[in-house]
């Protein structure tokens, strides 16, 4: 700890900066790979389902 302590202001920002970014990165590949394996339980398609209009309804039948 007595590193720390002789570190100047600039120094200890710098390794606050490095520390919130090591943290914030290890947060966000967590997610990602959370993400993974949560998406591979779900069906996967991108259709949207689409109403029928009267023209295609009538084209069908004929």
């Amino acid at each position: 700890m007595d590193l720390l302590q002789n570190l100047t202001d600039d120094q200890t920002a710098l390794l606050g900066c490095f520390a919130a970014l090591t943290a914030s990165g290890l947060l966000m590949s967590l997610s990602y790979y959370i993400g993974q394996l949560n998406q591979a339980d779900k069906l996967k398609t991108h259709r949207l389902p689409q109403r029928q209009t009267d023209e295609t309804r009538t084209n069908k039948a004929a």
